[in-house]
């Protein structure tokens, strides 16, 4: 399979990454992009872990960062596409995975989790991730968040 489709321009990406810092200090006055995003995107995830799906392919890469900078429990990843779908910095994964995030809420039904990664032949990616199905499950049987 080709990764053709979700891609971003640097240009666009360099271009995003400026104004979350800019806004991070405007409206926080802090200016630590990657703690206040894995901040956020892990309450995303106690919130409601099947949103993963959310991050499409930039899950595998968002997760590695996660992992690094939050102590999320991660075992599993798809490597292939954790090289693909990912900034050159943890900084522009956030960036990336976020603005997915945002197309994402934008043109798909929530808990959607196949996408078409290639646009030659159309062929439909599933994002499956075991860990999350586990953490998942755990925080439906305990009634809380579980990480």
């Amino acid at each position: 399979m080709r990764y053709t489709e979700y891609k971003f321009e640097p240009s666009f990406v360099a271009e995003r990454l400026a104004t979350y810092k800019s806004n991070l200090v405007k409206f926080t006055g802090k200016t630590d992009l990657i703690e206040n995003g894995v901040r956020v995107m892990l309450d995303r995830l106690r919130e409601d872990p099947k949103r993963y799906v959310d991050y499409g392919p930039y899950w595998w890469a968002l997760k590695d960062v996660l992992a690094r900078h939050g102590g999320f429990p991660a075992e599993h990843y798809e490597r292939t596409l954790m090289g693909e779908y990912c900034g050159q910095t943890d900084e522009e994964t956030i960036v990336m995975a976020e603005e997915f995030r945002r197309d994402y809420l934008d043109h798909f039904f929530v808990y959607t989790d196949e996408f078409v990664l290639d646009g030659e032949t159309n062929e439909v990616w599933r994002l499956y991730d075991p860990d999350m199905v586990k953490l998942t499950m755990l925080a439906d049987m305990m009634g809380e968040p579980v990480f």
